[in-house]
Formats: C-alpha cells, structure tokens, sequence
C-alpha cells in the first residue's frame, strides 16, 4: 500500500503538471507538449511485457518497485532543470518504464494478496490506493508548484515518493519481525488423542 502511494503520487503529479511545464517553463507548443506524452505512452506501453518477465523472474517483488518508484523519482528531480523538447523526453522515456515495471509488480502482488474469494477486496484497495495517489500527489506538489515554481514541486514530489518507497522496503524487509506472535502457544496433542 506504501509502495502505490509513492508510485501514483509521483506519476499523478507529473502527468498532470506535464503539459503546464512544457508550456511555461520548457517554452513548447501545445502539439508538441503531445509529441512529448506520446513517446512516453510508447516507452511506458512497450515496457511492460519486458517488465512483467522481470516480475515473473523475481521473488524479491518489493526490491523491484522500490527500485522503480525510486529511478522515476529521481528523474523527477532532474526534470525542472533540463530545457527544450529532446532532454525532457529522452529522461522521461528512460524512466518510465522503471515506473511501468514496478506498476506491474505491485499487480501482481495485490492480486496475490487475497484467496480466490477475497481477490475483489484485494483489487478494490489497489483501485482505491492508485486514484487516492494520483489525486492527492497533484493536489498537494501542485500547490508547491503554484507558490514556489516546477524545481520546487517537483523536488517534493519526488523526495516525497523516494522517501515512501524506501519506508516500504523497510516496513518489508522487517515483516517478519512485525508479525504477531501467538499469545498463548498450544502444546502439541498428546499420542493417542
């Protein structure tokens, strides 16, 4: 749940800022603002089916998203200083499909997270968690945006989303510690019984 906030809310905010950067600060003309989405819808298209046989390969899935959210963010930081169409586009097209990839991964572990009967609830919390991110992330960074510039938006955002990422490959990696333990410890039944 960690991980899809952080994803969504980096990727909420760039694409829904994406096109008002482009105009502003990059000084792009409204078609290609839409040259620049589509070679990432492209990349981010392209990259799944190589994405999901990493996932499939994996059995470490969250390192996978974490990576991912992480290699975007980063992305995300350097965007606001890059200039023109070509440095903009190449950053974000390279990075997208570390952000797809890791959408793939977190698919796959919701859709593991239930049993068969309880795997609406399981997709209904991914459902909820990706529009919870996507709407928050440009609402609050756009605020940023709006009062102190696209450097520091996108820096929050992006060390918002590193910093969810990195809380849940701890929370993760320390899981088995989390877990409760059974108050009371059943001896094992005796023979004959």
């Amino acid at each position: 749940v960690l991980a899809m906030f952080g994803a969504t809310i980096v990727w909420g905010t760039v694409q829904a800022y994406l096109p008002l950067f482009g105009k502003e600060a990059l000084g792009l003309s409204g078609p290609t603002i839409g040259y620049m989405l589509a070679v990432q819808a492209v990349f981010n298209g392209i990259s799944r089916v190589p994405g999901g046989r990493i996932v499939d390969r994996a059995e470490r899935k969250g390192v996978i998203v974490a990576v991912g959210v992480i290699g975007y963010s980063v992305a995300v930081l350097v965007l606001p200083h890059l200039g023109g169409f070509w440095a903009p586009t190449i950053l974000l097209s390279a990075a997208v499909p570390l952000l797809a990839t890791a959408y793939v991964a977190l698919s796959v572990t919701f859709s593991n997270l239930a049993p068969r009967n309880g795997m609406g609830v399981a997709m209904g919390l991914y459902g909820s968690m990706l529009f919870l991110g996507l709407g928050v992330g440009p609402a609050v960074f756009g605020e940023v945006i709006n009062r102190s510039g696209y450097v520091a938006g996108f820096t929050a955002c992006g060390v918002t989303a590193i910093t969810i990422a990195l809380v849940g490959l701890l929370v993760r990696a320390y899981e088995p510690a989390l877990r409760r333990r059974p108050a009371v410890v059943m001896p094992p039944p005796s023979p004959g019984t």
